[in-house]
């Protein structure tokens, strides 16, 4: 069955303007969420101060992302659109290098289909319109598997394929340091696709090993301030592997029936059950006609996804992303076998109706996807999302809205006179959140942080108090006279989880609540007040 995805040109700009659309369209449609709230700041502090190029490290974070963003937060009036468009371009990239993974292991046709299917998920929707480390280790992903391939398939294994691999493979670890179990793909790749004792090969692979430690142990071997308490390097929080893995032989992991959950949750709303299921017709498909190809695809799938369910203190839909890829392309190769079966039987009757029939096969398996993502740019807060990410995304006090609503509050009463307001040590919001948008407010001071149990009550009798250029530089410290306040009224923005507001107020009596983002249950991890001290002051003060 002759198809336009097997045209050269027309394929692609296709994809092209398809993936265009879906993406640009309404990119801030949802406000800033958790994670790119603390993301933001790390790259403003990389931007501001070089030596801080490793800042994340602090919380076992590698910083290749941060890198990027503190290169593009001078480019938009809007300081969301320069994160978000790094995931954007990511994307495109992945969509790219899912289709030249498909025309080498199968052909233009199903690496056509697999790019459309790709870009099509919901979850790879969502993650590429916001500023999250995902999309992007799902493209270094993808190309590290591709170079991989190159490598290994070439009847002359390159020298660039094997820099290629280790380039993607180290800068993906970079992004994010999951991307260390996918090096055992190429591995993989040499004993189902050549041979073992191929010393050419090996020595290939030596140079990749190379290039990537020369990328990645700079990261390793520097020594953050400190760490935030459970983090780590490699798996960004530290596990205890022997235990956890004992847990799931004797069935007895804590968290491992609520994350299957999730997954299931996952595969009905942001796969969808049409999608889920051409993936199985064409794993089995793959398996008869050629069962090297669907086992590395199985292994590429399975391998992710069953180290987040055991291992991941929490499985977030996102961390399923970089299992899609082979997912989508064993999806191509179902939909392919079913598209040419409708084709090959209605073709007796008529051609055109052959060709009609198979076409609207297609589309109509990708319906759900298409439904879902509609509501998803027009309506983001009433799109279907799991649990997990109604939370993360919508759920929190008044959504992400909140921030916005105390940003314009703070300006409007900047306006008004001078103000200094003081955040807490909370990472992302609120206090991440509204640095990045007060920080060049003419009329606002920013100070980091304060404690409500001791302070501020304790600026009426000191001459001075200590502040820290971030969260994230406890070290970095600057001793503040208290008459650098003289002449402006002080706002107090608060955590609600970290300091309840009835204890907060019973510290510090002189506090007045001017404005409550409250939240009840789980969902009070985003909740926060802010309180002002009435007067202008020090001189207030002594009144």
């Amino acid at each position: 069955m002759k198809s336009y995805f097997t045209h050269p040109f027309c394929a692609p700009a296709v994809l092209i303007g398809l993936y265009a659309a879906t993406r640009l369209y309404s990119l801030l449609g949802l406000p800033m969420v958790f994670d790119e709230a603390i993301y933001l700041r790390w790259a403003d502090i990389i931007r501001n101060d070089p030596a801080s190029l490793f800042v994340s490290a602090v919380d076992g974070k590698p910083p290749f992302f941060f890198w990027l963003n503190a290169i593009t937060l001078g480019w938009f009036d809007d300081l969301l659109v320069s994160s978000r468009v790094i995931s954007m371009v990511a994307g495109g990239l992945a969509v790219a290098g899912l289709w030249r993974i498909g025309a080498l292991l199968f052909s233009r046709h199903t690496a056509g289909l697999a790019a459309l299917i790709y870009l099509s998920l919901p979850l790879v929707l969502t993650h590429d319109r916001l500023g999250l480390t995902d999309a992007l280790l799902a493209a270094f992903v993808i190309w590290t598997v591709y170079a991989g391939l190159r490598l290994v398939r070439d009847d002359a294994p390159s020298w660039r394929w094997a820099f290629a691999l280790g380039t993607f493979a180290g800068l993906g670890f970079l992004t994010k340091t999951p991307l260390l179990m996918f090096l055992a793909l190429p591995v993989v790749a040499v004993f189902l696709f050549n041979h073992p004792s191929n010393l050419e090969l090996w020595k290939r692979f030596s140079v990749s090993g190379v290039v990537f430690g020369i990328l990645v142990l700079p990261f390793l071997l520097h020594e953050p301030d400190y760490l935030f308490s459970n983090a780590s390097k490699v798996l960004h929080h530290k596990v205890p592997l022997l235990d956890t893995l004992t847990a799931v032989l004797t069935f007895d992991h804590p968290r491992l029936l609520p994350h299957l959950r999730e997954l299931f949750e996952v595969g009905l709303l942001y796969i969808t059950v049409p999608i889920m299921t051409l993936a199985v017709v064409g794993t089995g498909v793959c398996l008869r006609a050629q069962p090297g190809i669907a086992a590395f695809l199985l292994l590429w799938f399975f391998l992710p996804t069953a180290v987040f369910l055991i291992l991941a203190e929490v499985a977030y839909p996102r961390y399923f992303l970089v299992a899609l890829p082979p997912l989508s392309i064993l999806t191509a190769e179902g939909l392919r076998f079913l598209m040419r079966y409708v084709h090959e039987t209605l073709k007796p009757l008529s051609p055109v109706v052959a060709g009609t029939a198979a076409i609207a096969l297609g589309v109509a398996c990708l319906i759900p996807a298409w439904k879902w993502n509609m509501h998803y740019l027009i309506e983001p807060e009433k799109a279907a999302w799991t649990e997990l990410d109604h939370w993360q995304y919508v759920r929190y006090p008044q959504g992400p809205y909140a921030v916005n609503d105390a940003v314009n509050f703070l300006k409007n009463e900047s306006r008004n006179g001078p103000i200094a307001v003081f955040t807490t040590f909370k990472l992302g919001i609120p206090s991440d959140a509204l640095y990045m948008y007060l920080k060049d407010q003419p009329g606002i001071d920013l100070f980091e942080a304060w404690r409500p149990i001791s302070f501020p009550r304790s600026l009426r009798s000191a001459q001075e108090f200590v502040t820290v250029a971030s969260k994230y530089q406890p070290k970095k410290r600057r001793v503040v006279p208290v008459q650098e306040l003289q002449g402006r009224r002080l706002y107090f923005v608060g955590s609600l989880r970290m300091f309840p507001l009835d204890r907060v107020v019973a510290e510090n009596p002189e506090l007045r609540l001017v404005k409550l983002y409250d939240d009840v249950g789980p969902y009070e991890v985003f909740s926060f007040a802010i309180f002002e001290w009435p007067g202008e002051g020090p001189r207030s003060w002594q009144n």
